[in-house]
Protein backbone atom coordinates (compact mmCIF):
# COMPACT_ATOMS: atom_id res chain seq x y z
CA UNK A 1 0.00 0.00 0.00
CA UNK A 2 0.93 3.54 -0.82
CA UNK A 3 0.18 6.81 1.00
CA UNK A 4 -0.09 10.54 -0.89
CA UNK A 5 0.47 13.32 1.40
CA UNK A 6 -1.21 10.89 4.69
CA UNK A 7 -4.49 11.12 3.12
CA UNK A 8 -4.50 8.84 0.44
CA UNK A 9 -3.73 5.65 0.36
CA UNK A 10 -3.61 3.14 -2.84
CA UNK A 11 -3.01 -0.02 -2.55
CA UNK A 12 -2.62 -2.71 -5.46
CA UNK A 13 -4.42 -5.64 -5.46
CA UNK A 14 -2.93 -8.10 -8.37
CA UNK A 15 -3.62 -7.91 -12.46
CA UNK A 16 -3.22 -9.53 -15.44
CA UNK A 17 -3.64 -9.82 -19.58
CA UNK A 18 -6.12 -11.93 -20.40
CA UNK A 19 -6.48 -13.33 -24.28
CA UNK A 20 -8.26 -15.56 -26.11
CA UNK A 21 -9.35 -16.22 -30.05
CA UNK A 22 -12.29 -18.30 -29.23
CA UNK A 23 -15.94 -17.65 -28.24
CA UNK A 24 -15.71 -15.53 -24.87
CA UNK A 25 -17.97 -13.78 -22.40
CA UNK A 26 -16.78 -12.17 -18.69
CA UNK A 27 -18.36 -14.21 -16.09
CA UNK A 28 -20.88 -12.52 -13.75
CA UNK A 29 -19.41 -11.38 -10.65
CA UNK A 30 -18.81 -9.19 -7.46
CA UNK A 31 -15.63 -8.11 -5.73
CA UNK A 32 -14.49 -6.22 -3.00
CA UNK A 33 -11.63 -3.91 -5.25
CA UNK A 34 -12.24 -1.68 -7.77
CA UNK A 35 -11.24 -2.88 -11.00
CA UNK A 36 -9.54 -1.14 -13.94
CA UNK A 37 -10.74 -2.93 -17.50
CA UNK A 38 -7.66 -1.63 -21.01
CA UNK A 39 -9.05 -3.25 -23.92
CA UNK A 40 -6.74 -4.43 -26.38
CA UNK A 41 -8.48 -6.63 -28.88
CA UNK A 42 -12.26 -6.63 -29.23
CA UNK A 43 -15.31 -5.11 -27.96
CA UNK A 44 -15.96 -6.21 -24.38
CA UNK A 45 -19.41 -6.34 -23.44
CA UNK A 46 -19.66 -6.07 -20.02
CA UNK A 47 -22.58 -4.44 -17.37
CA UNK A 48 -22.65 -3.40 -13.80
CA UNK A 49 -25.71 -3.68 -12.29
CA UNK A 50 -27.95 -2.11 -14.11
CA UNK A 51 -25.86 -0.40 -16.60
CA UNK A 52 -24.19 -2.01 -19.73
CA UNK A 53 -20.90 -0.54 -21.42
CA UNK A 54 -19.24 -1.72 -24.82
CA UNK A 55 -15.29 -1.31 -23.96
CA UNK A 56 -13.89 -0.64 -27.55
CA UNK A 57 -10.19 -1.44 -28.33
CA UNK A 58 -8.10 1.69 -26.54
CA UNK A 59 -10.85 2.06 -24.08
CA UNK A 60 -10.81 1.70 -20.36
CA UNK A 61 -13.97 0.83 -17.65
CA UNK A 62 -13.24 1.30 -14.29
CA UNK A 63 -15.72 -0.99 -12.27
CA UNK A 64 -16.70 -0.44 -8.38
CA UNK A 65 -16.29 -3.09 -5.77
CA UNK A 66 -19.45 -4.84 -4.44
CA UNK A 67 -21.34 -4.64 -7.73
CA UNK A 68 -22.43 -7.20 -9.90
CA UNK A 69 -20.95 -7.13 -13.00
CA UNK A 70 -20.18 -9.85 -15.70
CA UNK A 71 -20.63 -10.15 -19.37
CA UNK A 72 -24.11 -9.63 -21.21
CA UNK A 73 -23.43 -10.73 -24.77
CA UNK A 74 -20.65 -13.08 -26.33
CA UNK A 75 -17.04 -11.46 -28.13
CA UNK A 76 -16.84 -13.91 -30.98
CA UNK A 77 -13.43 -12.96 -32.55
CA UNK A 78 -9.85 -12.40 -30.23
CA UNK A 79 -10.47 -10.69 -27.01
CA UNK A 80 -7.22 -9.38 -24.94
CA UNK A 81 -7.42 -6.87 -22.24
CA UNK A 82 -5.57 -5.59 -19.18
CA UNK A 83 -7.34 -6.02 -15.85
CA UNK A 84 -6.19 -4.51 -12.69
CA UNK A 85 -7.74 -4.44 -9.58
CA UNK A 86 -6.94 -1.92 -6.54
CA UNK A 87 -8.04 -0.56 -2.82
CA UNK A 88 -7.96 3.06 -2.22
CA UNK A 89 -9.44 5.40 1.00
CA UNK A 90 -10.81 8.00 -1.63
CA UNK A 91 -12.12 7.30 -4.95
CA UNK A 92 -13.11 10.80 -5.53
CA UNK A 93 -9.88 12.34 -4.44
CA UNK A 94 -8.74 10.57 -7.57
CA UNK A 95 -11.68 11.31 -10.11
CA UNK A 96 -10.59 8.23 -12.18
CA UNK A 97 -13.40 8.56 -15.07
CA UNK A 98 -16.14 5.93 -15.40
CA UNK A 99 -15.22 5.17 -18.73
CA UNK A 100 -12.03 6.63 -20.65
CA UNK A 101 -11.66 6.61 -24.46
CA UNK A 102 -8.02 6.55 -25.88
CA UNK A 103 -6.35 7.49 -23.28
CA UNK A 104 -1.98 8.28 -24.51
CA UNK A 105 0.10 5.93 -23.30
CA UNK A 106 -2.37 3.61 -21.22
CA UNK A 107 -0.57 0.36 -22.82
CA UNK A 108 2.85 1.16 -22.04
CA UNK A 109 1.36 2.10 -18.66
CA UNK A 110 -0.23 -1.26 -17.91
CA UNK A 111 2.63 -3.37 -19.18
CA UNK A 112 5.05 -1.42 -17.34
CA UNK A 113 2.46 -2.24 -13.97
CA UNK A 114 2.35 -5.19 -14.82
CA UNK A 115 6.57 -5.75 -14.76
CA UNK A 116 6.52 -4.65 -11.67
CA UNK A 117 3.95 -6.39 -9.45
CA UNK A 118 5.63 -9.58 -11.01
CA UNK A 119 9.25 -8.34 -10.02
CA UNK A 120 8.91 -5.05 -7.83
CA UNK A 121 5.42 -4.86 -5.59
CA UNK A 122 6.65 -1.75 -4.08
CA UNK A 123 7.65 0.20 -7.68
CA UNK A 124 4.43 -1.73 -8.91
CA UNK A 125 2.06 0.67 -6.37
CA UNK A 126 3.97 3.41 -7.13
CA UNK A 127 3.53 3.47 -11.41
CA UNK A 128 -0.13 2.64 -9.91
CA UNK A 129 -0.25 5.35 -7.94
CA UNK A 130 1.21 7.65 -10.68
CA UNK A 131 -1.00 6.12 -13.29
CA UNK A 132 -4.40 6.58 -11.40
CA UNK A 133 -3.49 10.33 -10.49
CA UNK A 134 -2.35 11.96 -14.20
CA UNK A 135 -5.69 9.91 -15.99
CA UNK A 136 -7.87 11.10 -12.75
CA UNK A 137 -6.99 15.01 -13.99
CA UNK A 138 -9.98 16.76 -15.26
CA UNK A 139 -9.97 17.00 -18.95
CA UNK A 140 -13.20 18.65 -19.11
CA UNK A 141 -11.15 22.06 -19.63
CA UNK A 142 -10.15 21.01 -22.80
CA UNK A 143 -11.45 22.22 -26.03
CA UNK A 144 -13.31 20.47 -29.15
CA UNK A 145 -10.92 21.60 -31.48
CA UNK A 146 -7.85 20.22 -29.35
CA UNK A 147 -9.56 17.16 -28.36
CA UNK A 148 -10.96 16.63 -32.22
CA UNK A 149 -7.39 17.01 -33.40
CA UNK A 150 -5.69 14.54 -30.67
CA UNK A 151 -8.11 12.47 -31.86
CA UNK A 152 -7.34 12.61 -35.77
CA UNK A 153 -3.61 12.29 -34.63
CA UNK A 154 -4.24 8.96 -32.95
CA UNK A 155 -6.58 7.53 -35.32
CA UNK A 156 -3.99 8.28 -38.05
CA UNK A 157 -0.53 7.63 -35.82
CA UNK A 158 0.58 4.65 -38.60
CA UNK A 159 0.77 7.46 -41.00
CA UNK A 160 4.22 9.93 -41.32
CA UNK A 161 1.75 12.93 -40.43
CA UNK A 162 3.16 16.44 -40.56
CA UNK A 163 2.08 19.63 -38.85
CA UNK A 164 1.28 21.47 -42.30
CA UNK A 165 -0.93 18.14 -42.95
CA UNK A 166 -2.96 18.39 -39.86
CA UNK A 167 -2.77 22.56 -40.60
CA UNK A 168 -4.59 21.93 -43.86
CA UNK A 169 -7.55 19.06 -42.56
CA UNK A 170 -8.54 20.98 -40.12
CA UNK A 171 -8.05 24.38 -41.80
CA UNK A 172 -6.38 26.53 -38.86
CA UNK A 173 -2.87 27.60 -39.61
CA UNK A 174 0.12 25.63 -38.25
CA UNK A 175 0.67 28.03 -35.07
CA UNK A 176 -2.88 28.03 -33.93
CA UNK A 177 -3.54 24.52 -34.15
CA UNK A 178 -0.27 23.77 -32.29
CA UNK A 179 -0.70 26.51 -29.54
CA UNK A 180 -4.03 24.92 -29.02
CA UNK A 181 -3.04 21.33 -28.12
CA UNK A 182 -0.30 22.45 -26.26
CA UNK A 183 -2.51 24.45 -23.91
CA UNK A 184 -4.61 21.28 -23.42
CA UNK A 185 -1.92 18.60 -23.85
CA UNK A 186 1.14 20.33 -22.92
CA UNK A 187 3.17 19.74 -25.86
CA UNK A 188 3.34 21.17 -29.14
CA UNK A 189 1.14 19.76 -32.16
CA UNK A 190 4.65 18.36 -33.82
CA UNK A 191 5.27 16.91 -30.52
CA UNK A 192 1.85 15.27 -29.90
CA UNK A 193 2.51 13.42 -33.49
CA UNK A 194 5.20 12.07 -32.32
CA UNK A 195 3.53 10.65 -28.86
CA UNK A 196 0.80 8.96 -30.71
CA UNK A 197 3.07 7.54 -32.92
CA UNK A 198 5.51 6.37 -30.38
CA UNK A 199 2.35 4.64 -28.53
CA UNK A 200 1.45 3.03 -31.34
CA UNK A 201 4.94 1.79 -31.80
CA UNK A 202 5.44 0.47 -28.37
CA UNK A 203 2.39 -1.48 -28.60
CA UNK A 204 3.08 -3.40 -31.59
CA UNK A 205 5.96 -4.12 -30.12
CA UNK A 206 4.55 -5.20 -26.90
CA UNK A 207 1.97 -7.24 -27.85
CA UNK A 208 2.68 -8.68 -31.64
CA UNK A 209 5.48 -10.65 -32.81
CA UNK A 210 6.01 -9.12 -35.72
CA UNK A 211 9.74 -8.08 -36.47
CA UNK A 212 11.33 -5.12 -36.43
CA UNK A 213 11.36 -4.53 -40.17
CA UNK A 214 7.40 -5.36 -40.67
CA UNK A 215 6.43 -3.07 -37.57
CA UNK A 216 8.24 -0.58 -39.47
CA UNK A 217 6.51 -0.60 -42.44
CA UNK A 218 3.39 -0.87 -40.59
CA UNK A 219 3.61 2.75 -38.92
CA UNK A 220 4.92 4.40 -42.07
CA UNK A 221 8.65 4.52 -42.57
CA UNK A 222 10.20 3.54 -46.11
CA UNK A 223 13.17 1.10 -44.35
CA UNK A 224 13.61 -0.37 -40.99
CA UNK A 225 16.66 1.09 -40.32
CA UNK A 226 14.87 4.80 -40.62
CA UNK A 227 12.62 3.47 -37.99
CA UNK A 228 16.02 2.48 -35.30
CA UNK A 229 16.68 6.02 -35.69
CA UNK A 230 13.54 7.39 -35.15
CA UNK A 231 12.53 5.20 -31.91
CA UNK A 232 16.03 5.46 -30.02
CA UNK A 233 15.94 9.36 -31.08
CA UNK A 234 12.85 9.71 -29.32
CA UNK A 235 13.32 6.89 -26.42
CA UNK A 236 17.20 6.60 -26.00
CA UNK A 237 16.35 3.13 -26.66
CA UNK A 238 16.16 0.58 -29.73
CA UNK A 239 13.05 -0.90 -30.47
CA UNK A 240 14.62 -4.50 -29.74
CA UNK A 241 15.70 -3.26 -26.34
CA UNK A 242 12.63 -1.64 -25.64
CA UNK A 243 10.98 -4.75 -26.30
CA UNK A 244 12.51 -6.72 -23.71
CA UNK A 245 12.56 -4.36 -20.67
CA UNK A 246 9.06 -5.46 -20.61
CA UNK A 247 9.33 -8.62 -20.29
CA UNK A 248 6.88 -10.25 -17.85
CA UNK A 249 3.26 -10.89 -18.35
CA UNK A 250 0.91 -12.76 -16.37
CA UNK A 251 -1.41 -14.07 -19.02
CA UNK A 252 -4.68 -15.90 -18.25
CA UNK A 253 -8.49 -17.18 -19.17
CA UNK A 254 -10.06 -15.77 -16.51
Amino acid sequence: MININNTLQIEHCGMGLFETYAEWIHPVITVDTYELIYCIAGDLKIFEETEKYIVHPGDMLMLEPNLIHGGYDITEKHTSFYWLHFKTSDIQAIQIPKVSDSLSGNEKAFRKIMHYYLTNMNLAEIALAEFLLEIGVDSSSKSKLAHDIDEYIRINASQPLTVSQISDKFSYSPDYISKIVKKDFGENLKRRIIRHRLNLIEALLLNTNNSIKQIAGETGFQSENEFVKFFKYNTGATPTSFRNSFYKVCMNSR
